[in-house]
């Protein structure tokens, strides 16, 4: 168990999360009964997530950062990923919330 991320689960007011991962395959071939047992070691804290998550005391944002492994995934070269993720995420424009609200609306 990650002592600091048991902390921060229990402890930190806003959790913020960097998806950036360069071989998205990596899990491929774990053992199914190991994901198994590590899960249930982190059952505590997962449960302890979810619980502030849904009180409202633990707040979180999400992004991913576009690498090699995620566009290999989507069959494009880096650079084409990186101005797909950028334009859909609205960091392409001068101003990405008033967009991303006019789109949602």
């Amino acid at each position: 168990m990650d002592i600091f991320y048991k902390k921060v689960i229990e402890n930190f007011d806003v959790l913020i999360s960097i998806l950036s991962r360069n071989n998205t395959q990596s899990s491929a071939n774990l053992d199914p009964s190991k994901i198994n047992i590590s899960s249930k070691a982190h059952s505590d804290v997962t449960n302890t997530y979810f619980k502030r998550m849904a009180s409202g005391e633990l707040r979180r944002v999400l992004t991913q950062y576009p690498t090699q492994g995620y566009s290999q995934d989507a069959e494009m070269s880096l650079d084409e990923f990186e101005e797909y993720f950028f334009s859909i995420t609205y960091c392409d424009t001068d101003d990405s919330v008033k967009d991303m609200e006019e789109y949602i609306s």
